[in-house]
Protein backbone atom coordinates (compact mmCIF):
# COMPACT_ATOMS: atom_id res chain seq x y z
CA UNK A 1 0.00 0.00 0.00
CA UNK A 2 1.09 3.49 -0.13
CA UNK A 3 1.98 5.69 2.78
CA UNK A 4 2.75 9.64 2.85
CA UNK A 5 5.75 9.89 5.26
CA UNK A 6 7.24 13.37 6.34
CA UNK A 7 11.07 13.74 7.03
CA UNK A 8 12.82 16.73 8.28
CA UNK A 9 14.63 19.43 6.27
CA UNK A 10 17.58 17.04 6.85
CA UNK A 11 16.67 13.89 6.78
CA UNK A 12 13.98 14.15 3.99
CA UNK A 13 10.37 13.22 3.62
CA UNK A 14 8.11 10.88 1.77
CA UNK A 15 5.21 8.71 -0.02
CA UNK A 16 4.54 5.22 0.49
CA UNK A 17 3.24 2.16 -1.55
CA UNK A 18 2.95 -1.24 -0.79
CA UNK A 19 2.70 -4.55 -2.87
CA UNK A 20 -0.19 -4.03 -1.54
CA UNK A 21 -1.30 -1.04 -0.32
CA UNK A 22 -3.93 1.12 0.70
CA UNK A 23 -4.60 3.93 3.11
CA UNK A 24 -2.46 6.78 3.34
CA UNK A 25 -1.41 7.80 6.37
CA UNK A 26 1.52 10.08 7.98
CA UNK A 27 4.25 8.94 9.49
CA UNK A 28 7.67 10.20 11.05
CA UNK A 29 10.77 8.13 10.63
CA UNK A 30 14.25 8.30 10.38
CA UNK A 31 17.16 7.91 7.50
CA UNK A 32 18.32 4.72 7.12
CA UNK A 33 21.77 4.60 7.24
CA UNK A 34 23.27 3.94 3.96
CA UNK A 35 26.49 2.08 5.34
CA UNK A 36 27.50 -0.76 3.30
CA UNK A 37 29.31 -3.79 5.30
CA UNK A 38 32.73 -5.01 3.52
CA UNK A 39 31.90 -8.52 1.89
CA UNK A 40 34.20 -11.05 3.80
CA UNK A 41 35.47 -14.36 2.93
CA UNK A 42 33.16 -16.87 3.60
CA UNK A 43 32.75 -21.04 4.29
CA UNK A 44 31.30 -21.05 0.81
CA UNK A 45 34.31 -20.54 -1.14
CA UNK A 46 36.97 -23.45 -1.58
CA UNK A 47 39.68 -21.38 -0.48
CA UNK A 48 42.95 -20.51 -2.17
CA UNK A 49 45.08 -22.66 -0.21
CA UNK A 50 42.88 -25.47 -0.45
CA UNK A 51 41.90 -25.13 -4.26
CA UNK A 52 45.92 -25.30 -5.00
CA UNK A 53 46.24 -28.37 -2.37
CA UNK A 54 43.83 -29.89 -4.94
CA UNK A 55 45.54 -29.37 -8.38
CA UNK A 56 48.80 -30.49 -7.22
CA UNK A 57 46.98 -33.91 -6.40
CA UNK A 58 45.41 -34.23 -9.84
CA UNK A 59 48.23 -32.89 -11.55
CA UNK A 60 50.87 -35.18 -10.00
CA UNK A 61 48.89 -38.50 -10.28
CA UNK A 62 49.92 -39.86 -13.65
CA UNK A 63 53.58 -39.28 -12.49
CA UNK A 64 53.71 -42.80 -11.04
CA UNK A 65 53.63 -44.32 -14.95
CA UNK A 66 53.81 -41.07 -17.23
CA UNK A 67 55.47 -37.49 -16.55
CA UNK A 68 52.89 -34.62 -16.40
CA UNK A 69 53.06 -31.05 -17.76
CA UNK A 70 51.13 -27.81 -15.91
CA UNK A 71 51.16 -24.50 -18.33
CA UNK A 72 50.23 -22.02 -15.58
CA UNK A 73 48.06 -18.90 -16.62
CA UNK A 74 48.68 -16.27 -14.24
CA UNK A 75 46.33 -12.83 -15.02
CA UNK A 76 48.45 -9.85 -15.04
CA UNK A 77 45.85 -6.90 -13.73
CA UNK A 78 46.99 -5.24 -10.73
CA UNK A 79 44.16 -7.33 -8.53
CA UNK A 80 45.15 -10.57 -9.26
CA UNK A 81 48.59 -9.52 -7.56
CA UNK A 82 48.04 -10.89 -4.36
CA UNK A 83 46.56 -14.18 -5.34
CA UNK A 84 49.52 -14.79 -8.22
CA UNK A 85 51.93 -14.10 -5.45
CA UNK A 86 50.67 -16.47 -2.78
CA UNK A 87 49.87 -19.46 -5.52
CA UNK A 88 53.53 -18.78 -6.89
CA UNK A 89 54.63 -19.14 -3.24
CA UNK A 90 52.37 -22.47 -2.59
CA UNK A 91 53.74 -24.01 -5.88
CA UNK A 92 57.19 -24.58 -4.59
CA UNK A 93 55.18 -27.73 -2.60
CA UNK A 94 54.63 -29.06 -6.43
CA UNK A 95 58.74 -30.27 -6.34
CA UNK A 96 59.49 -31.40 -2.59
CA UNK A 97 63.06 -33.12 -3.51
CA UNK A 98 64.09 -36.19 -4.42
CA UNK A 99 63.51 -38.37 -7.19
CA UNK A 100 60.39 -39.59 -9.05
CA UNK A 101 59.83 -42.22 -11.64
CA UNK A 102 58.78 -39.30 -13.84
CA UNK A 103 59.03 -35.58 -13.93
CA UNK A 104 56.85 -32.91 -13.41
CA UNK A 105 57.00 -30.42 -15.63
CA UNK A 106 55.79 -26.31 -16.01
CA UNK A 107 55.60 -23.05 -17.89
CA UNK A 108 54.22 -19.91 -17.05
CA UNK A 109 52.40 -17.79 -19.16
CA UNK A 110 51.08 -14.24 -18.62
CA UNK A 111 48.06 -12.43 -20.31
CA UNK A 112 46.00 -9.01 -20.57
CA UNK A 113 45.86 -7.68 -24.10
CA UNK A 114 48.61 -9.43 -25.16
CA UNK A 115 50.06 -13.13 -24.38
CA UNK A 116 53.42 -13.48 -22.44
CA UNK A 117 55.30 -17.11 -22.37
CA UNK A 118 57.98 -16.27 -19.60
CA UNK A 119 59.30 -19.95 -19.84
CA UNK A 120 61.12 -20.49 -23.56
CA UNK A 121 61.25 -24.23 -22.63
CA UNK A 122 59.51 -26.43 -19.82
CA UNK A 123 60.74 -26.09 -16.21
CA UNK A 124 61.24 -29.42 -13.84
CA UNK A 125 61.95 -27.31 -10.68
CA UNK A 126 60.64 -24.62 -8.61
CA UNK A 127 63.67 -22.23 -8.74
CA UNK A 128 63.34 -21.84 -12.49
CA UNK A 129 59.69 -21.67 -12.17
CA UNK A 130 59.18 -18.96 -9.32
CA UNK A 131 62.04 -16.84 -11.83
CA UNK A 132 59.83 -17.14 -14.80
CA UNK A 133 56.84 -16.21 -12.46
CA UNK A 134 58.97 -12.87 -11.47
CA UNK A 135 59.18 -11.79 -15.18
CA UNK A 136 54.95 -11.19 -14.99
CA UNK A 137 54.01 -7.77 -16.20
CA UNK A 138 51.65 -5.81 -14.82
CA UNK A 139 48.56 -5.12 -17.38
CA UNK A 140 47.04 -1.63 -17.49
CA UNK A 141 45.06 -1.90 -20.55
CA UNK A 142 41.90 -3.57 -18.68
CA UNK A 143 41.73 -6.22 -21.33
CA UNK A 144 42.23 -10.04 -20.36
CA UNK A 145 42.57 -12.30 -23.77
CA UNK A 146 42.39 -15.77 -21.80
CA UNK A 147 41.14 -17.83 -24.39
CA UNK A 148 43.36 -16.34 -26.44
CA UNK A 149 45.86 -17.78 -23.89
CA UNK A 150 44.81 -21.30 -23.88
CA UNK A 151 44.53 -21.67 -27.45
CA UNK A 152 47.79 -19.89 -27.97
CA UNK A 153 49.84 -22.16 -25.09
CA UNK A 154 49.01 -25.58 -26.60
CA UNK A 155 50.03 -24.58 -29.88
CA UNK A 156 53.36 -22.70 -28.67
CA UNK A 157 54.14 -26.36 -26.89
CA UNK A 158 52.58 -28.38 -29.45
CA UNK A 159 56.23 -29.94 -30.38
CA UNK A 160 57.24 -30.31 -26.44
CA UNK A 161 53.49 -32.28 -26.17
CA UNK A 162 54.81 -34.44 -29.19
CA UNK A 163 57.84 -35.51 -28.27
CA UNK A 164 56.98 -36.29 -24.65
CA UNK A 165 54.00 -38.11 -25.29
CA UNK A 166 52.41 -40.16 -23.19
CA UNK A 167 52.32 -36.45 -21.27
CA UNK A 168 49.49 -36.04 -18.67
CA UNK A 169 48.54 -31.98 -19.37
CA UNK A 170 46.63 -29.29 -17.24
CA UNK A 171 46.20 -25.63 -17.74
CA UNK A 172 45.65 -23.73 -14.53
CA UNK A 173 44.23 -20.30 -14.76
CA UNK A 174 44.59 -17.61 -12.55
CA UNK A 175 42.69 -14.67 -12.85
CA UNK A 176 39.45 -12.59 -10.75
CA UNK A 177 37.60 -11.96 -14.36
CA UNK A 178 35.73 -13.97 -17.00
CA UNK A 179 37.92 -12.90 -19.80
CA UNK A 180 37.45 -10.44 -22.74
CA UNK A 181 37.64 -13.09 -25.79
CA UNK A 182 34.65 -15.23 -25.14
CA UNK A 183 34.57 -15.42 -29.04
CA UNK A 184 37.28 -17.94 -28.52
CA UNK A 185 35.63 -20.29 -25.98
CA UNK A 186 34.72 -22.93 -28.33
CA UNK A 187 38.86 -22.71 -29.98
CA UNK A 188 39.94 -23.30 -26.37
CA UNK A 189 37.53 -26.33 -25.37
CA UNK A 190 38.81 -27.80 -29.07
CA UNK A 191 42.37 -26.84 -28.52
CA UNK A 192 41.92 -29.06 -24.89
CA UNK A 193 39.94 -31.93 -26.55
CA UNK A 194 42.51 -32.70 -28.88
CA UNK A 195 45.43 -32.30 -26.64
CA UNK A 196 43.37 -34.23 -24.03
CA UNK A 197 44.27 -31.05 -21.43
CA UNK A 198 42.48 -30.14 -18.38
CA UNK A 199 41.82 -26.84 -17.25
CA UNK A 200 41.48 -25.61 -13.86
CA UNK A 201 40.96 -22.01 -12.76
CA UNK A 202 41.44 -20.10 -9.52
CA UNK A 203 38.73 -17.69 -9.81
CA UNK A 204 35.79 -15.35 -8.22
CA UNK A 205 32.26 -16.42 -7.98
CA UNK A 206 29.96 -14.24 -10.34
CA UNK A 207 27.30 -12.21 -8.42
CA UNK A 208 23.93 -13.70 -9.21
CA UNK A 209 22.64 -12.79 -12.41
CA UNK A 210 25.08 -9.75 -13.00
CA UNK A 211 27.77 -9.82 -15.41
CA UNK A 212 29.74 -6.79 -12.74
CA UNK A 213 31.20 -8.25 -9.37
CA UNK A 214 33.69 -6.34 -6.95
CA UNK A 215 37.59 -7.05 -6.17
CA UNK A 216 39.65 -5.63 -3.38
CA UNK A 217 42.27 -3.57 -5.44
CA UNK A 218 45.76 -1.95 -3.52
CA UNK A 219 47.13 0.92 -4.94
CA UNK A 220 51.18 0.89 -4.35
CA UNK A 221 50.48 3.40 -1.24
CA UNK A 222 48.61 0.63 0.48
CA UNK A 223 45.02 1.66 -0.01
CA UNK A 224 42.60 -0.48 -0.68
CA UNK A 225 38.89 -0.65 -1.94
CA UNK A 226 36.36 -2.67 -3.31
CA UNK A 227 36.38 -2.05 -7.28
CA UNK A 228 33.96 -3.39 -10.04
CA UNK A 229 35.20 -5.61 -12.26
CA UNK A 230 34.30 -8.01 -15.32
CA UNK A 231 32.88 -11.43 -13.20
CA UNK A 232 30.02 -12.74 -14.78
CA UNK A 233 27.50 -13.36 -15.63
CA UNK A 234 27.38 -17.01 -14.29
CA UNK A 235 24.95 -18.04 -17.39
CA UNK A 236 25.59 -17.95 -21.36
CA UNK A 237 22.18 -16.21 -21.82
CA UNK A 238 20.51 -13.66 -19.52
CA UNK A 239 17.81 -15.67 -17.06
CA UNK A 240 17.32 -12.71 -14.15
CA UNK A 241 15.51 -9.46 -14.32
CA UNK A 242 17.17 -6.87 -12.85
CA UNK A 243 14.25 -5.34 -11.13
CA UNK A 244 15.29 -3.51 -7.29
CA UNK A 245 13.10 -3.93 -4.29
CA UNK A 246 11.68 -0.77 -3.49
CA UNK A 247 10.49 1.82 -2.35
CA UNK A 248 14.08 1.05 -0.40
CA UNK A 249 16.91 0.97 -2.64
CA UNK A 250 19.50 1.96 -0.41
CA UNK A 251 18.43 -1.15 1.48
CA UNK A 252 17.94 -3.63 -1.46
CA UNK A 253 19.41 -6.88 -0.53
CA UNK A 254 19.01 -8.01 -3.90
CA UNK A 255 22.12 -6.82 -6.01
CA UNK A 256 24.63 -8.33 -4.55
CA UNK A 257 23.98 -11.88 -4.49
CA UNK A 258 26.34 -14.90 -4.81
CA UNK A 259 26.00 -17.24 -7.56
CA UNK A 260 27.39 -19.76 -6.12
CA UNK A 261 29.30 -20.21 -9.96
CA UNK A 262 31.72 -19.04 -11.51
CA UNK A 263 31.40 -16.79 -14.79
CA UNK A 264 29.83 -19.07 -17.36
CA UNK A 265 32.56 -19.55 -20.03
CA UNK A 266 35.29 -20.42 -17.95
CA UNK A 267 33.23 -22.67 -16.16
CA UNK A 268 32.24 -24.29 -19.50
CA UNK A 269 35.96 -24.73 -20.41
CA UNK A 270 36.21 -26.13 -17.17
CA UNK A 271 33.87 -28.49 -17.21
CA UNK A 272 33.83 -29.53 -20.83
CA UNK A 273 37.72 -30.16 -20.48
CA UNK A 274 37.22 -32.45 -17.60
CA UNK A 275 38.64 -30.03 -15.12
CA UNK A 276 37.19 -27.95 -12.49
CA UNK A 277 36.62 -23.94 -11.63
CA UNK A 278 37.57 -23.24 -8.02
CA UNK A 279 35.88 -20.25 -6.54
CA UNK A 280 38.56 -18.49 -4.14
CA UNK A 281 37.21 -15.05 -3.04
CA UNK A 282 33.40 -14.29 -3.27
CA UNK A 283 32.51 -10.97 -2.51
CA UNK A 284 29.02 -11.02 -2.34
CA UNK A 285 27.09 -10.03 0.77
CA UNK A 286 24.45 -12.96 0.77
CA UNK A 287 25.86 -16.21 0.08
CA UNK A 288 24.18 -20.17 -0.24
CA UNK A 289 25.05 -23.63 0.47
CA UNK A 290 26.17 -25.31 -2.34
CA UNK A 291 24.19 -28.69 -1.58
CA UNK A 292 21.31 -26.17 -2.20
CA UNK A 293 22.49 -23.42 -5.91
CA UNK A 294 24.02 -27.06 -7.25
CA UNK A 295 20.04 -27.95 -7.98
CA UNK A 296 19.78 -24.70 -10.08
CA UNK A 297 23.41 -25.03 -12.12
CA UNK A 298 23.50 -22.98 -15.19
CA UNK A 299 23.90 -25.19 -18.73
CA UNK A 300 27.30 -25.83 -19.54
CA UNK A 301 26.98 -26.27 -23.21
CA UNK A 302 27.67 -24.66 -26.25
CA UNK A 303 25.85 -21.25 -26.65
CA UNK A 304 24.76 -23.33 -30.37
CA UNK A 305 23.46 -26.08 -28.21
CA UNK A 306 21.26 -23.74 -25.74
CA UNK A 307 20.27 -21.47 -28.18
CA UNK A 308 18.59 -24.36 -30.06
CA UNK A 309 17.02 -25.36 -26.64
CA UNK A 310 15.76 -21.90 -26.29
CA UNK A 311 14.27 -21.43 -30.07
CA UNK A 312 12.60 -25.13 -28.65
CA UNK A 313 10.48 -23.92 -25.88
CA UNK A 314 8.44 -20.33 -25.71
CA UNK A 315 8.87 -20.18 -22.18
CA UNK A 316 12.75 -20.41 -22.58
CA UNK A 317 12.73 -17.48 -25.53
CA UNK A 318 9.98 -15.52 -23.24
CA UNK A 319 12.46 -15.70 -20.50
CA UNK A 320 15.41 -14.55 -22.19
CA UNK A 321 13.43 -11.71 -24.23
CA UNK A 322 12.33 -10.05 -21.36
CA UNK A 323 15.88 -10.64 -18.94
CA UNK A 324 17.37 -8.76 -22.01
CA UNK A 325 15.10 -5.58 -21.89
CA UNK A 326 15.68 -5.63 -18.08
CA UNK A 327 19.73 -5.79 -18.63
CA UNK A 328 21.64 -7.67 -15.97
CA UNK A 329 22.95 -4.33 -14.71
CA UNK A 330 20.99 -1.61 -14.56
CA UNK A 331 17.59 -2.00 -12.01
CA UNK A 332 14.67 0.08 -13.23
CA UNK A 333 12.83 2.21 -9.87
CA UNK A 334 10.59 4.44 -9.93
CA UNK A 335 10.94 8.05 -7.63
CA UNK A 336 10.20 7.17 -4.25
CA UNK A 337 11.77 11.03 -2.31
CA UNK A 338 10.09 14.05 -3.36
CA UNK A 339 10.86 17.70 -1.94
CA UNK A 340 7.93 19.20 -0.82
CA UNK A 341 9.70 23.24 -0.02
CA UNK A 342 6.90 24.34 -1.61
CA UNK A 343 3.51 23.32 -3.07
CA UNK A 344 4.41 23.95 -6.26
CA UNK A 345 7.73 22.41 -6.33
CA UNK A 346 6.04 19.28 -4.49
CA UNK A 347 3.72 18.88 -7.71
CA UNK A 348 6.50 19.35 -10.14
CA UNK A 349 8.63 16.52 -8.79
CA UNK A 350 5.22 14.13 -8.50
CA UNK A 351 4.90 15.25 -11.98
CA UNK A 352 7.84 14.11 -13.00
CA UNK A 353 7.29 10.90 -10.77
CA UNK A 354 3.94 10.06 -12.51
CA UNK A 355 6.49 10.40 -16.19
CA UNK A 356 9.10 7.77 -14.58
CA UNK A 357 6.17 5.74 -13.27
CA UNK A 358 4.14 5.43 -16.71
CA UNK A 359 7.84 5.02 -18.72
CA UNK A 360 8.41 1.76 -16.10
CA UNK A 361 5.05 0.34 -16.08
CA UNK A 362 4.89 0.48 -19.85
CA UNK A 363 8.08 -1.64 -20.17
CA UNK A 364 6.57 -3.95 -17.73
CA UNK A 365 4.02 -4.60 -19.12
CA UNK A 366 5.82 -5.66 -22.51
CA UNK A 367 7.68 -7.49 -20.23
CA UNK A 368 4.86 -9.31 -19.09
CA UNK A 369 2.93 -9.58 -22.15
CA UNK A 370 5.96 -12.01 -23.25
CA UNK A 371 6.29 -13.72 -20.34
CA UNK A 372 2.72 -14.89 -20.64
CA UNK A 373 2.98 -15.51 -24.25
CA UNK A 374 5.57 -18.61 -22.64
CA UNK A 375 3.07 -20.03 -20.03
CA UNK A 376 2.04 -22.80 -22.99
CA UNK A 377 5.24 -24.06 -22.56
CA UNK A 378 5.87 -23.62 -18.84
CA UNK A 379 5.31 -27.35 -18.07
CA UNK A 380 7.57 -28.28 -21.05
CA UNK A 381 10.67 -26.68 -19.43
CA UNK A 382 13.65 -28.93 -18.49
CA UNK A 383 15.96 -28.04 -15.31
CA UNK A 384 15.67 -26.75 -12.41
CA UNK A 385 16.87 -23.32 -13.46
CA UNK A 386 14.67 -22.70 -15.95
CA UNK A 387 11.82 -23.61 -13.76
CA UNK A 388 12.96 -21.29 -11.24
CA UNK A 389 13.55 -18.80 -13.51
CA UNK A 390 10.69 -18.34 -15.23
CA UNK A 391 8.51 -18.13 -12.16
CA UNK A 392 10.55 -15.99 -10.54
CA UNK A 393 10.41 -13.54 -13.33
CA UNK A 394 6.78 -13.91 -13.78
CA UNK A 395 6.08 -13.29 -10.34
CA UNK A 396 8.37 -10.06 -9.92
CA UNK A 397 7.11 -8.46 -12.95
CA UNK A 398 3.55 -9.26 -11.59
CA UNK A 399 4.67 -7.84 -8.59
CA UNK A 400 6.03 -5.15 -9.48
CA UNK A 401 2.90 -3.43 -11.76
CA UNK A 402 0.93 -4.54 -8.61
CA UNK A 403 2.79 -2.14 -6.78
CA UNK A 404 2.87 0.59 -9.37
CA UNK A 405 -0.89 0.44 -9.39
CA UNK A 406 -0.82 1.76 -5.72
CA UNK A 407 2.27 4.30 -6.14
CA UNK A 408 0.50 5.71 -9.49
CA UNK A 409 -2.66 6.37 -7.48
CA UNK A 410 -0.83 7.85 -4.42
CA UNK A 411 1.19 10.37 -7.25
CA UNK A 412 -2.01 11.29 -7.95
CA UNK A 413 -4.35 12.13 -4.86
CA UNK A 414 -0.67 13.65 -3.12
CA UNK A 415 -0.71 15.97 -6.67
CA UNK A 416 -4.50 16.61 -6.21
CA UNK A 417 -4.35 16.94 -2.93
CA UNK A 418 -0.88 17.57 -0.92
CA UNK A 419 -0.68 16.25 2.49
CA UNK A 420 0.02 18.88 4.96
CA UNK A 421 3.37 18.67 7.32
CA UNK A 422 2.71 18.19 11.24
CA UNK A 423 5.91 19.15 11.39
CA UNK A 424 7.08 22.52 9.90
CA UNK A 425 10.92 21.81 9.66
CA UNK A 426 9.81 18.72 7.91
CA UNK A 427 10.27 19.14 3.48
CA UNK A 428 10.11 15.92 2.09
CA UNK A 429 7.97 12.96 1.07
CA UNK A 430 8.97 9.49 0.99
CA UNK A 431 7.52 6.37 0.02
CA UNK A 432 7.10 3.30 2.16
CA UNK A 433 5.46 0.14 1.61
CA UNK A 434 1.99 -1.20 4.17
CA UNK A 435 0.20 -4.22 4.27
CA UNK A 436 -3.14 -4.20 3.07
CA UNK A 437 -6.25 -6.45 2.57
CA UNK A 438 -7.02 -5.95 -0.74
CA UNK A 439 -5.04 -8.42 -2.39
CA UNK A 440 -7.42 -11.05 -2.74
CA UNK A 441 -9.17 -8.46 -5.23
CA UNK A 442 -6.05 -7.74 -7.36
CA UNK A 443 -5.93 -10.74 -9.91
CA UNK A 444 -2.33 -9.43 -10.35
CA UNK A 445 -1.33 -9.54 -7.05
CA UNK A 446 -2.54 -13.29 -6.60
CA UNK A 447 -0.82 -14.43 -9.11
CA UNK A 448 2.69 -13.05 -8.50
CA UNK A 449 2.51 -14.10 -4.47
CA UNK A 450 1.33 -17.73 -6.03
CA UNK A 451 4.36 -17.40 -7.98
CA UNK A 452 6.55 -16.21 -5.74
CA UNK A 453 5.57 -18.70 -3.14
CA UNK A 454 6.21 -21.44 -5.46
CA UNK A 455 9.74 -20.16 -6.01
CA UNK A 456 10.27 -20.09 -2.37
CA UNK A 457 8.81 -23.81 -1.96
CA UNK A 458 10.82 -25.51 -4.57
CA UNK A 459 14.09 -23.85 -4.43
CA UNK A 460 15.01 -23.27 -0.87
CA UNK A 461 18.29 -22.03 0.05
CA UNK A 462 19.10 -20.04 -3.47
CA UNK A 463 19.36 -16.85 -4.52
CA UNK A 464 15.71 -17.09 -6.65
CA UNK A 465 14.05 -17.62 -3.26
CA UNK A 466 15.94 -14.85 -1.14
CA UNK A 467 14.51 -12.98 -4.13
CA UNK A 468 11.21 -14.07 -4.40
CA UNK A 469 10.74 -14.24 -0.13
CA UNK A 470 11.77 -10.37 -0.40
CA UNK A 471 9.58 -9.57 -2.40
CA UNK A 472 6.84 -11.15 -0.39
CA UNK A 473 7.66 -9.08 2.86
CA UNK A 474 6.61 -6.31 0.50
CA UNK A 475 3.06 -7.19 0.03
CA UNK A 476 1.73 -6.94 -3.57
CA UNK A 477 -1.58 -5.30 -4.07
CA UNK A 478 -3.22 -1.73 -4.16
CA UNK A 479 -4.31 1.61 -2.71
CA UNK A 480 -7.74 1.34 -1.65
CA UNK A 481 -9.91 3.98 -2.64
Amino acid sequence: MMITTPRTAICQTCVTTALIGTTALLLQFQQPSETRAEPQQNETTDGLDDSIDRIAFEVTQSLGDRPAFVIWLFDESGSVTTRRTKVIERLQQLYPGGKRPHLLYSAVVGFGQDVHFLTPEPVDNFPSLNAAADQLKQNDSGVEMVFTAVVNSLDHWKNFLEEMKPVDVSIVIVTDERGDDSDRLEDAVEACRENNVRVFCLGNASLFGKEKGFVRYTYPDAYSEMIPVDSGPETAFPDVLDLTIWPHPSRDEVNRLSSGFGPWALERLCAASGGRYFIVEDTATQHFARAAVAKCMPDRNSLAEQQRGIEANAARRALVEAAQVFSRNYAWQPWTMFRADTPSTLRAELAEAQKTVAVLDDRLAQAEKTLRAGLDDHDQLTGTRWQAAFDLALGRVLACRARLDSLKSELARMKASPAEFENTENNTWSVRSVKDATTDRNQQAVLAITLLKRVATNFPGTPFTFIAEAGLRLEVGRVAP
